[in-house]
């Protein structure tokens, strides 16, 4: 199938329509990729320390992150931002934390269970002295 004349301008219009939309919407995921990776560090690197240093729980300073980003977001794109602020401190604070608290239990039971079972004898009906 040839397309040629107005129908070319068309497709090729349409084409480079969806190239760009395709190109804006990588950039700005990127964009979001870098800003969770930041408030992940910051959260899992700085945030203890900061928390030491003021002598202040980390869980508080971790919940006081929620409205700064929810701000943050909401001046740079209004709703659609402020939702994405929120998003970013739900990747980048709460996820890391709440697997950090997952591992840490599941770490402790199996030290629990690894304890409880004590000394274990083994007695092998086949065994000759």
């Amino acid at each position: 199938m040839v397309i040629s004349g107005w129908r070319a301008g068309v497709v090729l219009a349409v084409g480079l329509v969806l190239a760009c939309l395709l190109v804006f919407a990588l950039f700005w995921v990127g964009v979001l990729l870098v800003a969770c990776g930041v408030v992940a560090w910051f959260n899992l690197m700085l945030l203890p320390r900061v928390a030491r240093r003021l002598r202040v729980p980390e869980m508080a300073l971790a919940i006081g992150l929620l409205p700064l980003l929810g701000i943050v977001g909401f001046v740079v794109g209004a709703v659609s931002g402020l939702a994405a602020g929120i998003a970013i401190w739900a990747i980048g604070v709460a996820l890391p934390r709440g697997l950090v608290r997952y591992l840490r239990r599941r770490r402790l039971a199996q030290e629990s269970a690894n304890a409880s079972l004590g000394q274990v004898r083994i007695i092998d009906a086949d065994f000759h002295v």
